[in-house]
């Protein structure tokens, strides 16, 4: 890690600890975004916002070999998922601050269009815990 930079606890430091293991496998990757004209169909009306009408935005999407990796975080293990009644919430603000629970929701709205879109692809999304 970058003997410059302070552990100051927020969601950015995560995000720079993925993309630092990102870059050591080197693999090509982008974040909050894709060129990857599909997934980024797919990812319209799929956001973790309360009204869910914009773009999903992950914080890393990459494919390796036949498969492609959509990457949520969060800064604190509490925030991995919020289970309710043996259940993954999807209903906001639970897909806004647990990262299961934003996944399960794209693989609710943009993983169907993405499984139609990107057929010859395996589509996996990865939580990558921290």
């Amino acid at each position: 890690m970058n003997k410059g930079r302070q552990n100051v606890g927020l969601e950015g430091d995560t995000d720079y600890l993925v993309r630092s293991f990102l870059d050591e496998i080197k693999v090509t990757y982008t974040e909050q975004a894709t060129n990857i004209k599909e997934i980024d169909k797919a990812l319209i009306g799929a956001s973790k916002s309360e009204n869910g009408k914009g773009k999903g935005k992950p914080e890393f999407i990459f494919t390796s070999g036949n498969h492609l990796f959509i990457v949520e975080d969060k800064k604190e293990n509490e925030k991995l998922e919020f289970i309710e009644n043996g259940e993954v919430v999807t209903e906001y603000p639970a897909r806004n601050d647990y990262a299961v629970n934003g996944q399960k929701m794209w693989l609710n709205i943009g993983g169907l269009r993405l499984m139609e879109n990107y057929q010859k692809r395996n589509v996996i999304y990865k939580l990558l815990r921290i």
